[in-house]
């Protein structure tokens, strides 16, 4: 389950962005990090799961 903190000063695109960024963790941990499998899911481009990912400064923890 993805937890997500919310704080009363937070505006709507905050949250959005937010909710996206762990929307998208979600479903990269899903699919074992298969940007292809995970792009479709989405369904996004490639391209724009990976500009995403660099805009949310997702990454793949090691270990």
């Amino acid at each position: 389950m993805i937890s997500m903190r919310f704080d009363i000063d937070m505006g709507i695109r905050e949250v959005t962005r937010q909710a996206e960024a762990n929307y998208i963790i979600a479903v990269l941990n899903l699919v074992n990090w298969n940007i292809s499998k995970a792009a479709e899911i989405l369904k996004i481009n490639r391209s724009t799961l990976f500009r995403k990912m660099r805009r949310y400064k997702i990454k793949k923890q090691n270990g």
